[in-house]
């Protein structure tokens, strides 16, 4: 098993190399923004609710 994990999972010939960091990196910057427009104002609604106040 452990020798299986050392190889790359989609070409077997080629040793594994962990990309996730990047990848997670990459997609932050790209995404932010419109996670933000879109997520913000429910964010901001549930904030409200749990404090017990309405905008």
């Amino acid at each position: 098993m452990e020798r299986a994990a050392r190889t790359h999972a989609k070409s077997a010939g080629l040793p594994f190399a962990p990309d996730s960091a990047a990848k997670r990196a990459e997609g932050s910057a790209r995404l932010r923004p419109e996670t933000v427009r879109k997520l913000l104002p429910i964010f901001e609604e549930l904030e409200d609710l749990r404090a017990g106040t309405i905008r």
